[in-house]
């Protein structure tokens, strides 16, 4: 693991169960079928087809270019045909149903613009950005867009998401998500004027075989708020490295592993079993058996400095946004 580079992604991993992050992060075990979830690959094809209706302000031809950009990667692993309609509603029939839903929903009352630099749009941004400057500590991002808040006009960051629940609490998670509040951290530091920044919209949509809902869901933080926030996820850093530190003096005769504690209250997730279970159950010293993955497994570390390739932009370590001259998509 390369244990500096943190996301929010790798961060809530360890918030849900240090166990998991254990093996995800730590040893790198993927789980092979994960390789091809279908909500992971869905919502990456998705987010490019927003893009698309983002930059070229929901026009039909942004509509239609949206759609080939959906294709484009979501073929990759799901062929059109049997496949693809027994994935519906987050299939390519449901994908092209709610971009067309979403133009007719916002489509002239959108209360937010993409911002431009240098002649280019705000979207895809990646880089890493300061949580703690005495301990060198930084966060990789990736921000879908950054836009204008037209009523109040103050930049926003703009969040894409794809649910199949309309729960109430799907919404109320986000105000205190701990990417929203970091996407939010990336803003006050571009922007010097605190006073210029608004917060954030997660623009989700609810794929349901009953019909798509469009939901949109306004982040808004104070100083305060972000005080709570950047000490939540240096603690967070802290007890991370402080398992580390405590692993690192197990050894494999040992009997347990005495860091990384299971979370028995997160096993499951949307009615689907961690897939680490059957290792927490069996196992008491995980540390015995790291060389080598168990079947249904295989070493592939998260790299989040693998999201750079999708970027429009990227934050230098001078702290600026420079353009990125080659998109791959």
């Amino acid at each position: 693991m390369n244990e500096d580079i943190y996301d929010s992604s790798k961060l809530k991993d360890y918030l849900v169960c240090p166990r998991y992050f254990f093996f995800r992060h730590i040893l790198g075990w993927q789980a092979i079928a994960e390789k091809t979830n279908l909500h992971l690959i869905f919502g990456e094809a998705w987010h490019r087809l927003k893009e698309c209706l983002l930059i070229g302000n929901m026009s039909s031809e942004s509509v239609d270019e949206g759609i080939e950009a959906f294709k484009e990667y979501y073929n990759q692993f799901f062929s059109e045909g049997l496949a693809d309609e027994l994935n519906y509603p987050k299939s390519t029939g449901g994908a092209i149903e709610a971009a067309v839903q979403y133009v007719k929903r916002y489509q002239g009352s959108n209360r937010f613009k993409v911002k431009y630099l240098d002649g280019t749009p705000m979207t895809e941004i990646f880089g890493r950005v300061p949580i703690n400057i005495e301990k060198n500590r930084e966060v990789c991002f990736r921000i879908d867009a950054i836009c204008t808040y037209l009523p109040y006009n103050q930049i926003c960051f703009i969040d894409h998401k794809t649910s199949s629940s309309d729960r109430e609490s799907w919404k109320e998670y986000w105000q205190l998500s701990l990417q929203m509040a970091l996407y939010t951290h990336v803003l006050y530091f571009l922007e010097k004027d605190g006073s210029k920044v608004y917060g954030g919209i997660v623009d989700g949509t609810i794929f349901r075989k009953k019909g798509m809902e469009q939901v949109r869901v306004l982040i808004k933080k104070t100083v305060k708020d972000m005080n709570i926030w950047l000490w939540e996820i240096n603690n967070l850093v802290d007890n991370i490295e402080l398992d580390i530190s405590r692993m690192l003096e197990i050894k494999e005769k040992d009997v347990v592993m005495k860091a990384f504690s299971r979370n028995p209250e997160s096993c499951s997730k949307y009615g689907r079993m961690c897939p680490y279970h059957d290792l927490c159950v069996s196992w008491s010293n995980p540390i015995q058996y790291k060389e080598n993955p168990p079947a249904g497994f295989e070493v592939d570390f998260w790299n989040p400095d693998r999201e750079r390739d999708h970027a429009r932009f990227i934050l230098d370590k001078s702290g600026k946004l420079c353009k990125k001259e080659v998109v791959v998509k």
